[in-house]
């Protein structure tokens, strides 16, 4: 017969082994608000961005898939935004499908760096953009970048700053995150 303390063990060995298990499944998601970062387009396209880039996103498992973004010019100060490819996770016994997402987006200056508030379904992601060696990262922040409940555009302003004044390493949304892409060819 067990005692009761070995069984308090098999239990607590069993709940961690599970959370350790399910860990990768309880990712996060981008952070989306009705809320931005500037009330309006303030700041020009940057035009050396336009284009269409591919790259890769890599999911919870693993797993490499194929991204497209297009950025093309909608007026002085905002751009159309495009993205296609299979970055949604893949069910098994069904074959990749590919998913778009269309939007629009602008660019905002904070903490020396600049971020696309780009615009799908009624809500705003906020993500880092990184042009070098022309290579382009669209790198969208994290729901858990802040603890905080956001109630206006100045309070997000506010948390983002603080979220990079803060912290070493910002946190970025992994599963959504488009590093070094490469611009494509124009045909």
């Amino acid at each position: 017969m067990k005692t009761r303390a070995s069984l308090y063990t098999l239990f607590y060995t069993y709940r961690t082994c599970l959370l350790f298990l399910l860990t990768p499944f309880l990712q996060a998601c981008p952070y989306y608000s009705p809320f931005k970062l500037d009330a309006s387009p303030q700041n020009h396209i940057n035009e050396s961005i336009l284009g269409s880039w591919q790259g890769d996103v890599v999911d919870e498992m693993g797993n490499y898939r194929v991204v497209n973004i297009r950025l093309s010019k909608k007026n002085d100060n905002e751009y159309d935004y495009f993205v296609w490819g299979a970055f949604q996770k893949k069910e098994k016994k069904k074959n990749e499908t590919q998913d778009t997402i269309v939007g629009s987006a602008y660019i905002s200056y904070l903490a020396n760096r600049q971020f696309l508030n780009i615009s799908f379904e009624n809500k705003f992601y906020i993500a880092e953009l990184k042009y070098e060696s022309d290579e382009l990262s669209i790198l969208p922040l994290d729901e858990s970048f802040s603890s905080r409940i956001i109630k206006s555009d100045e309070q997000l302003n506010k948390a983002v700053l603080f979220h990079y004044k803060s912290r070493l390493f910002p946190t970025y949304d992994e599963t959504l995150s488009f590093k070094y892409m490469k611009r494509l060819k124009e045909r």
